[in-house]
């Protein structure tokens, strides 16, 4: 009996998770749809949460690392006068503000000053993240030690608001449209600007719309999955998924090489019109990238970061 073919393709997926799914299982009913060998996203989304996510596929999963840290953009909705646990709606109220601050600050919700609000969280600063988070403590999620009721605080961490602009007012709620760098989190942002306010607030809504240069403008659907062939087409190349990385076209015997992971660091003459880039992706004569290589600091020479075989 012949075995079943499985999926040959390689590259990322841009694909918009729905509210109420964690990121896990949207990885695993593309895996299931695709029927690819390996599948795995590019960081992750909170399961209330929707949005873009990159989807590495096969061999896409192995360039997840130039993803994770990149720059994101959101569409927050922060709900003013009430604090919770998770810092988002799905925890637990921890606090909420006297019932007259509101009538007492009667122009809170106009435009201007929640403008100014906002720009006050521009730049780079320092953000603790949420102790319901998927950090690690000793190898252990931090959401599991809260649950257990035992949270922990990680040290602050740099991060970078880039802009953040107001969208919508519906008291008492608010949406902003927030550009970070990777790292950022938007509960944990919604938290410290409902604290700078004085009436605490929590996330209530959240959508991801661009990671990466990409926008949730090309990302495809789930339901628009349905067989393998539907990830195929929705398919982006390994080449273009990674648009701004240095390129070099190499011939027919030196694809040979790279693929055979023979050494070329002392291939100066090979690799001299990308000798100051980080990452070079080396593509052959068909436009597949076969090899990404990573620049030695020390020696100024590239080596194998990974080989991508057939």
């Amino acid at each position: 009996m012949s075995q079943p073919q499985t999926f040959a393709h390689h590259g990322i997926l841009l694909v918009h998770k729905p509210v109420g799914m964690s990121s896990a299982h949207l990885v695993s009913r593309i895996k299931r749809i695709s029927k690819a060998k390996k599948v795995g996203h590019s960081g992750t989304l909170d399961p209330f949460a929707d949005g873009l996510m990159i989807i590495g596929i096969n061999h896409g999963t192995r360039i997840s690392r130039f993803f994770l840290s990149g720059d994101k953009r959101y569409e927050a909705e922060i709900t003013f006068g009430t604090e919770t646990d998770t810092l988002d709606s799905t925890g637990t109220v921890t606090r909420t503000c006297p019932p007259d601050f509101f009538k007492d600050n009667p122009r809170f919700f106009e435009s201007g000053t929640i403008t100014a609000l906002l720009s006050d969280f521009k730049g780079p600063q320092l953000q603790a993240p949420p102790v319901y988070s998927a950090l690690k403590q000793n190898g252990v999620p931090l959401y599991k030690l809260a649950r257990k009721g035992t949270p922990v605080q990680k040290d602050a961490r740099p991060v970078i608001i880039h802009d953040i602009c107001l969208k919508m007012i519906e008291p008492p709620r608010i949406t902003a449209d927030v550009g970070c760098s990777g790292g950022t989190y938007i509960r944990s942002l919604a938290a410290d600007i409902g604290e700078r306010a004085g009436c605490g607030a929590h996330l209530s809504a959240l959508r991801r719309t661009e990671t990466c240069g990409f926008s949730i403008d090309n990302a495809v659907r789930l339901d628009d999955l349905a067989e393998p062939g539907d990830v195929a087409a929705a398919m982006i190349s390994l080449d273009e998924a990674l648009p701004d990385m240095a390129s070099f076209r190499a011939d027919p015997p030196t694809a040979a090489r790279v693929r055979n992971g023979i050494t070329i660091a002392k291939d100066r003459e090979y690799i001299i019109s990308v000798k100051d880039a980080p990452f070079v992706k080396v593509v052959d004569d068909r436009g597949c990238v076969i090899a990404i290589l990573e620049r030695d600091k020390n020696t100024g020479l590239h080596n194998y970061c990974c080989v991508f075989h057939d």
